[in-house]
């Protein structure tokens, strides 16, 4: 346990501590400074240890809370959720989900269990139980038996639940819902505290029984039909010997007989299902509508699994004839037919074709899927021993119709034809032979060329293509012509002969397109050397020819080596037209011939061209040069004219200062194009263009110019609306957003701009505006009401209206507003904090005026308060917010309403505590006064003034209820009154009814041990000597229930106590029967006398025939509590008699005396290690341990030198 154990803990390490000390301290060591530093820290660790166990002990009885017999108002047991959602799917299921159909599970609170775990632990450690706790605990044996019983239920129920499938579930739906009838009080009527749970338990188990054995035999008739299906789905309806050629007919012939073999077995079958069916009907055969239904379904389901084994078989089987046809991993097909593989078009086939074959294929497929027709679906044949079942209008389709259209059957039939008509996907050995030349035939030649002619190839790739397509034409002409593989034997020479065609068009292709690629490079070399000589034969007028014949002759120098690499491959080419002997044309010869003159012309054309086009620089150099110097002197008359008369100033109105700008732009443009102009110039006489820098920052100022005299026309815009619309609908808070927007553009702008006159004064303006702005905020403040209004009137000394349309912002400058700006600060702060008390008392009124006081229904017949959480909540939260109010100076428009919810708060929180106090008490003494006759009788005023308290709540109660709310049911006329008469009332007859238990307690002391409730339930049960029986164990130790006999037998007027029944299962007679009538405490004082002189008398017995009998007869005959009193005597009687015999001399007496039991242990750890039952093992353990503490005992009596029965060690 969480506390407990915690204290158990450090216990132990103290304990352990103290022992450690002892030892030392018992060597009286010589006393040092070391020794009493650590003396000192032990005992603060001690001190420590032991302030932890006193803190655990107070954090548990924190926890304690008292009431806690409603812990008990648990059923026995609940639903399991998870369970129930995951099988309710019919429509009774659904319709009872809250009370049927799930799994259960024991419902004891586990608030109680701990407490019992930390009460035995805390009573080890010897600390005080608070009474609340004690009272419940004394009962922990009682719940616990009765927790076992309870899950026994749970198990036989939850295995009927468990071994049943979701659809079994509504098969058994009648006996299910028998059961749950048997086991509804368990769930809701029968609490822990009830009484009868025992012979609720024992019917509830004996009809489990009886369920469990019809779903065990329905189970068996399952798997019967299970086997059945198995059986269907291990047969094979086609027969394939491996290794075996067939010819068609032969095969088909085969099939035929074995497919009449498979008919007979199935049918056969059928019948053994059909009769396991009919049996399994009979349990269900008078059962109701809805269950006959359900079997029908279940008969659907079992002609599921028959279709589902015989479409198994017919996969099976066409799987089989797949792998016999097509082979497998393991296997190979044998060869059966002779075919040619020739070339059609652009596709190898083979010839003939093996339509035959595929005939006699699809005849063999067809015949096994058909063989399952010879089994009929038992929802029709099992129909008409189905007795108000009812018919369906819907007809299943039949086994046949349903396997033959099977997506799996279908897809494996087309696999064994697709093996036949396919052939080349199952002599992929083969075609792969001639797959690597299908690029020869199966690619268009036409159109791969004119690819292969964009990609440019080298002169290598084109060799090594012609030399490839040579190779494969001998590598074709070397392939063997006659081959075998499968079941097809291949004549591959009518394909040979094709191919080696296509390899030799191939060859023609590259050729052709090679000396077409030759002749195309010898032409383009002829035609731009041509054009070169012909631009260079002219003379350059301008700049611009000057400038493209130097880029011309620039980049014909460039270019000369790369020139030069053409001519060398072009050689090349025909060379390797002339290897594969290719006839060039004539024209072409000639013209490769001359092609050495025509490069040595080129060459002289470039060398004269130059010395020409370096002359005429010279002649267009000092031009240039001029009209550079024209347009510096431009750029600087541009910048000095800018400075002098561009829009800086503020004076300046904005489309005029918008004009200028335009004007001046125009002329950086038209300087910009004149710099352009000379660009093409300066660059053919290497001249630096000038920098320019005066039109640049010209340009930039213009830039910036634009944008201050466009934020100068969007300022004036605005301020115009803000200055002339109506007060009331200005937005303050864009205004004040778009100011402080504004101002970060200025400043950007001032960055790069600064002295001039035009932003400076628009910044002016802005700054001024936002100076304003808190004065505009406090006007707009929404919390201002008229009486503020006229405050600042009277303040100002003018009347004015400020929600008329006339009051503008120029209206405010008009009357002088902007000079009271604290005082308007003031009245806005003011108007603000008193805003917020009118918002809070306006929120307290609706919340209160919603606030429900939740009630709900108890036991069918009364209301009671769900929970105040919420309104406690509330209470508090408003009880601190209208102090908090009240002590503000703004709150004196507020105080009536502030004091009216003060008092109406308080009135809420003493009324709701004293009806919680009332009904905690009404709950508790109404279901004693409501639930026992008894209790009535002997409490007869008690009981009459609870009949008027009783009254008194339902009436208040009601009254709360109609009042829907908790102010209004709080403040209802005569509540609090009628409460506080109740309260009264409740503590008296409390009173009273403790006076009358402690009356019964003094009577028969042991009902001390009982809780009020449990002895009340005695009490009130008076008549009933059964009704005592939960409570034996907590009155008498290790006495589980006393044995009663019932009257009527023997000639018993009354039941009568004859035995006592342990918790191990040992039962004691007792000597005289005891009647149990009258008085509870009288005879349960006569039952205790019984015991104590039953166990004196068996005691004198049981110690006389302990010497006498073998001790494995004697601990089987006498109750353990005896065996361990006898043999506790023996050995006391044997130390004295040791212990008297050393004091006359015997030195050896007490080690005699360990010899003997030494030897008594060894009889009974030969006990243990034979076989013993439960209980009599559980005996000799228990002497065991007793005796070897007695051994143990001995040898220190023996080791401290003892002689006489006075000595310390055995005092």
């Amino acid at each position: 346990p969480r506390f407990a154990g915690s204290a158990m803990w450090a216990k132990a390490r103290l304990l352990r501590i103290q022992r450690q000390r002892a030892k030392l301290d018992a060597q009286r060591l010589p006393p040092t400074r070391e020794a009493e530093d650590a003396r000192n820290a032990c005992s603060q660790l001690e001190s420590a240890l032991e302030e932890y166990i006193r803190r655990c002990y107070g954090d548990w009885i924190q926890t304690v809370e008292s009431g806690l017999a409603k812990y008990l108002e648990n059923s026995l047991m609940v639903r399991a959720q998870a369970m129930l959602e995951s099988h309710l799917d019919t429509t009774l299921m659904k319709r009872d989900r809250d009370r049927e159909g799930g799994a259960l599970e024991q419902n004891f609170d586990k608030v109680l269990i701990r407490l019992f775990n930390e009460v035995a632990y805390w009573e080890k450690l010897r600390y005080e139980i608070p009474y609340v706790a004690m009272e419940i605990t004394t009962h922990k044996e009682r719940f616990r038996v009765m927790r076992e019983n309870v899950m026994l239920v749970v198990r036989d129920y939850n295995a009927i639940l468990q071994v049943l499938s979701r659809e079994e579930r509504r098969l058994f739906q009648e006996r299910i819902h028998f059961l749950d009838k048997k086991i509804t009080p368990g769930l809701g009527k029968l609490k822990w505290a009830s009484r009868g749970i025992g012979e609720y338990i024992r019917e509830c188990r004996k009809h489990c029984g009886d369920v469990r054995d019809l779903v065990f035999n329905f189970k068996a008739a399952k798997e019967q039909i299970a086997r059945a299906c198995r059986t269907v789905c291990a047969t094979m309806l086609v027969h394939v010997k491996k290794k075996q050629v067939y010819d068609d007919v032969e095969f088909q012939n085969q099939q035929r007989a074995h497919a009449d073999s498979v008919r007979r077995a199935l049918d056969a079958t059928h019948a053994e299902v059909k009769s396991t069916m009919l049996r399994a009907f009979e349990v269900f055969r008078h059962d109701g509508v809805e269950v006959q239904a359900e079997w029908m379904r279940f008969v659907d389901k079992v002609d599921k699994q028959l279709e589902e084994a015989l479409r198994t078989t017919v996969k099976k089987s066409l799987q089989e004839l797949s792998r016999a046809i097509n082979g497998d991993s393991r296997t190979d097909v044998q060869p059966l037919f002779r075919i040619n593989a020739v070339l059609d078009g652009n596709r190898v086939e083979f010839m003939p074709t093996i339509a035959s074959l595929k005939d006699t294929v699809e005849a063999v497929s067809r015949e096994a899927i058909s063989i399952v027709a010879v089994v009929p679906r038992l929802s029709e044949t099992l129909r008409v021993h189905a007795e108000g079942a009812g018919s369906r209008d819907a007809a299943h389709k039949d086994f046949f119709e349903v396997v033959s259209s099977d997506d799996d059957i279908i897809k494996i039939v087309h696999q064994i034809i697709s093996g036949m008509t396919g052939i080349q996907a199952k002599m992929h050995k083969v075609l792969a032979t001639w797959d690597r030349y299908k690029h020869i035939w199966d690619v268009d030649k036409d159109a791969f060329m004119r690819r292969y002619a964009k990609a440019n190839r080298s002169l290598t790739a084109f060799e090594t293509d012609i030399q490839r397509y040579k190779e494969l034409q001998n590598e074709i002409q070397s392939e063997e012509g006659i081959t075998n593989q499968g079941f097809i034997r291949i004549d591959s020479s009518p394909l040979k002969q094709k191919l080696t065609e296509h390899c030799h068009k191939w060859q023609v292709k590259f050729t052709d397109l090679l000396n077409n690629n030759a002749n195309s490079e010898l032409s383009a070399l002829y035609s731009h050397m041509n054009k070169v000589s012909a631009t260079f034969k002219k003379r350059p007028n301008n700049l611009d020819q000057l400038a493209d014949q130097l880029n011309m002759l620039k980049q014909e120098q460039a270019e000369v080596e790369k020139n030069e690499m053409r001519f060398e491959p072009l050689q090349a080419q025909y060379k390797l037209l002339e290897k594969f002997e290719v006839a060039v044309k004539e024209d072409e010869i000639a013209k490769l011939t001359a092609l050495g003159a025509e490069r040595a012309t080129h060459k002289q054309t470039l060398s004269d061209a130059e010395r020409r086009l370096e002359k005429a620089k010279g002649d267009f150099r000092d031009n240039l040069l001029q009209n550079l110097n024209d347009f510096t002197a431009a750029t600087q008359a541009l910048r000095a004219d800018f400075q002098r008369q561009g829009p800086f100033s503020h004076e300046i109105p904005v489309a005029k200062a918008t004009e200028q700008i335009k004007e001046f732009q125009a002329q950086a443009q038209a300087l910009r194009e004149r710099e352009r102009a000379m660009k093409q110039g300066l660059e053919i006489f290497s001249i630096e263009p000038p920098a320019n820098k005066e039109t640049a920052q010209t340009e930039r100022d213009l830039e910036l110019l634009q944008t201050v005299w466009d934020m100068r026309k969007e300022w004036d815009t605005l301020w115009n609306e803000w200055k002339y619309g109506k007060f009331a609908s200005i937005d303050v808070s864009a205004m004040e957003t778009f100011a402080q927007a504004f101002s970060k553009r200025i400043y950007k702008a001032q960055k790069e701009a600064r002295g001039w006159k035009a932003l400076d004064q628009l910044k002016e303006s802005v700054d001024q505006f936002k100076k304003t702005l808190p004065l505009i905020l406090d006007l707009r403040n929404e919390a201002l009401r008229d009486r503020h209004w006229a405050q600042l009137m009277e303040e100002i000394g003018k009347s004015f209206n400020p929600h008329s349309d006339d009051f503008t912002l120029e209206k405010v400058w008009s009357l002088g507003l902007d000079h009271y700006v604290d005082v308007i600060g003031q009245i806005a702060l003011a108007a603000g904090k008193e805003l917020a008390i009118e918002q809070a008392v306006q929120k307290i009124d609706r919340q209160f005026a919603e606030l429900p006081l939740e009630l709900t229904d108890y036991k069918g017949v009364y209301l009671k308060v769900k929970t105040v959480e919420d309104v406690y909540t509330a209470l508090e939260d408003n009880a601190v917010s209208l102090s908090t109010m009240k002590a503000s100076r703004y709150a004196a428009a507020f105080l009536a309403d502030l004091d009216k919810w003060e008092r109406a708060l308080s009135q809420v929180s003493e009324t709701i505590e004293l009806l919680m106090n009332v009904q905690r008490q009404w709950m508790y003494l109404e279901s004693i006064f409501g639930g026992s006759e008894d209790i009535r009788k002997q409490l007869p005023a008690e009981s009459a003034m609870f009949e008027d308290v009783n009254n008194n709540y339902m009436h208040v109660m009601t009254t709360m209820q109609a009042a829907g709310t908790a102010l209004r049911a709080t403040h209802a006329p005569g509540i609090a009154e009628t409460l506080q008469d109740m309260d009264a009332k409740l503590q008296k007859i409390q009173k009273s009814l403790d006076s009358y238990l402690e009356m019964k307690r003094q009577a028969f002391p042991r009902f001390y041990f009982l809780s009020n409730d449990d002895l009340l339930e005695i009490l009130g049960q008076a008549r009933d000597p059964t009704a005592v029986q939960p409570h034996v164990k907590k009155c008498f130790e290790a006495i589980k229930t006393l044995e009663m006999a019932p009257p009527g037998r023997e000639g018993r007027k009354v039941y009568e106590a004859t035995a006592m029944h342990s918790p191990d299962g040992e039962t004691v007679p007792l000597s005289t029967p005891v009647a149990c009538s009258g008085p509870v405490e009288t005879w349960l004082l006569n039952v205790e006398n019984a015991m104590i002189n039953t166990l004196e008398k068996l005691l004198f017995h049981c110690y006389s025939e302990m010497r006498k009998t073998k001790k494995e007869k004697w601990i089987k005959e006498w109750a353990g509590q005896l065996a361990l009193t006898s043999g506790q005597i023996e050995w006391t009687m044997g130390c004295s008699k040791a212990l008297g015999d050393a004091e006359k001399g015997n030195k050896h007496a007490l080690r005699a005396m360990k010899k003997k039991q030494v030897s008594l242990l060894g009889k009974y750890s030969d006990m243990v290690r034979g076989s013993l039952g439960k209980v009599d093992r559980k005996k000799v353990v228990a002497i065991i341990t007793i005796e070897v503490h007695g051994r143990d005992t001995i040898d220190k009596m023996a080791k401290a030198g003892c002689q006489s029965v006075n000595d310390f060690e055995w005092l």
